[in-house]
Parts: C-alpha cells; structure tokens; sequence
C-alpha cells in the first residue's frame, strides 16, 4: 500500500487536525485579555503554510487562516478596503480583535473611522474585541460609531469605558470584559441595550487577597441573574482563594443563583483553591442549573510560557 499523503486525508479531518492547534482567543475564555502573541503568531504561521501548499489546501485553510484578524497598529488606510486582497478575505474574517493603546493620538481620528469603514465591509463579521482603549481616544469612538450599526456582531468584548457603543450593536448574545464586577457601568448598560444576552466572560466576585463577604457577592450575582435570565454560559476571571474565611461551598455559593446555566469556565492558579476542589465545586454549580443541555465545564490556565489553556474538560 503506498503511504498516505495530506492531500489524501479527508477534508473533514483536516479541519479536525487543525482544530486542535492551540488558539489563544475564544470570546469564553476567562482571560479577556488574552491574546498569547507567541500561541497566536505559531497558529497564523502553520495555517499560512498550509494555504501555500496547494490550491486545493488554500480553499481549505484561507478562510481559517483569516477568520480571526488583528488590527492593532493605528495605520488603517483606504487600501485596507479598498484592495483586491481585502475584498478577497473581507467574507472570511469572522471576528476582529484590535488593541488600541497605540492610538493614543486624537489626529488619528481618519484612521479610525477608516477601521470602521473596514468592519462595515465585512459581512460575516460576529465577534468584535476592542481592548487597552486611551482615554483620549473615547469621545473619537463614541462619535464614529454613533453612526455605525453592525447588526452582525454578537459578542463583544469591551472595556468599562465603551458602554456607549453599545447602540450599534442591536444583535449582541455575548459579552466579555476584563472589568466585570460590582458597580461596574457595563451591566446597567448592557442590559438595556443587549436584552438576548446568555453569555457573559470576565466576571469577576472579588480579588483573591481581599475577598468580598459572602452577602456582598450574593447581592452582586443576584444583580446579574435578574439582568440575564437566561444565561447560558458564564466565564469566570477572579481566582478562588485556597486559605480564606470561607468554605468551598461558600466561595460557589453565589453561582447557584444563575438558573440556566449550561456551560462554565474557572481559573486555577498554583497557591489558590486545589484543582480538584474548584472541579468539584464547578460541578455543583452546573449540577444546580435546571438547564437541559449539555452542561460543560472547563478549567484555564494561564502560564507565562504556554498561555492561556483549557486543562480540564468534562461533562456533568
């Protein structure tokens, strides 16, 4: 029998394999801020191979090589729209993800609305992240998107500051924020604004150090489970504390108050709460949901070198 080649693997396999190559971003993942530049950079590189190898590879891996576009240098120009290779993977790219802590400058405002002018173009856009936004560079964004809708896009991932683009996104089922805690503007904001959400990623009940009593956490989750009836899926950012005043059960007491719940996700960290105890203490939670769905629980990482990574699956 003469070996097998990757071009005679089944293309439904092909996309298994490449599934599995680590990704940095899922707008779930508790990380918010996440994008590992040496996960993402390695992910891009052997996609881009592939696409090179043969055309029947490139129709195969262009559009997951695209599908996640990172925008971050403040130099979007007319050609970003306007070219042929824009129009090429305009219908490929699926989520954009842009850090602006390098617009700092308010003459960038032409870059800006250009960067808008570019996610208009892009007709299977559904997940948009914006993240390390200046605050100089707020009054810009609150103008442009004021006349911008994206009825594509839903899930957002924004920062505390850019409530106030939350109009041009009528559509939105997930949120994600790296600033998801009590008192924070983007709940109230949210639910006026995003009446269907069910996932939410980055709520945070209370730093590990200084953890919050139990009935301030109770008020707080409280809060969300009227704001969001029907979440399905939640991310949680805040590690749980290993020796603290509070029990196992006390620290996930707050989680039983999200009905619904099919699907979540935990942060372990060394020195915090034991593996096993917060896989438990997860479980309990999902067990407590009266969802019929599936219901799914991960746990993440975060190394230094590795990145952001699921280091536990499983199935209640």
């Amino acid at each position: 029998m003469p070996p097998c080649s990757l071009m005679d693997l089944p293309t439904e396999l092909l996309v298994e394999i490449v599934s599995h190559y680590t990704n940095s971003y899922t707008f779930l993942s508790p990380f918010v801020r996440q994008e590992h530049n040496a996960q993402r950079e390695a992910r891009q590189q052997a996609l881009r191979s592939l696409s090179q190898t043969s055309s029947v590879l490139r129709e195969l891996f262009l559009p997951i090589l695209w599908e996640q576009f990172e925008a971050s240098k403040p130099n979007f120009q007319e050609s970003h729209t306007q070219s042929e290779f824009a129009k090429t993977v305009a219908p490929y790219i699926k989520s954009v993800h842009i850090t602006m802590k390098l617009w700092s400058n308010p003459a960038e405002m032409e870059a800006i609305f250009l960067f808008l002018q570019f996610l208009r173009g892009l007709p299977n856009l559904s997940g948009l992240q914006i993240q390390r936004v200046p605050w100089s560079i707020v009054p810009i964004l609150t103008y442009a998107f004021n006349s911008v809708t994206l009825p594509t896009v839903t899930a957002v991932s924004v920062p505390n500051s850019l409530d106030v683009i939350f109009p041009s996104f009528p559509n939105v089922t997930t949120l994600a924020s790296p600033e998801l805690l009590s008192g924070n503007r983007l709940i109230p904001a949210a639910t006026e604004k995003f009446p269907r959400i069910d996932a939410i990623s980055g709520l945070r009940l209370g730093h590990a150090k200084r953890p919050h009593s139990p009935s301030f956490k109770w008020k707080f989750v409280d809060a969300l489970s009227l704001a969001f009836p029907h979440l399905r899926a939640l991310s949680v950012t805040s590690t749980l504390p290993d020796k603290a005043s509070e029990t196992p059960e006390a620290l996930f007491a707050p989680l039983h108050g999200f009905p619904t719940l099919s699907e979540l996700s935990l942060v372990y960290e060394n020195g915090t709460l034991p593996l096993e105890a917060l896989i438990e203490g997860g479980k309990e939670v999902l067990h407590a949901s009266r969802s019929r769905e599936t219901k799914i629980l991960r746990v993440w990482s975060n190394e230094v070198h590795t990145g952001p990574q699921v280091i536990h699956v499983e199935r209640c």
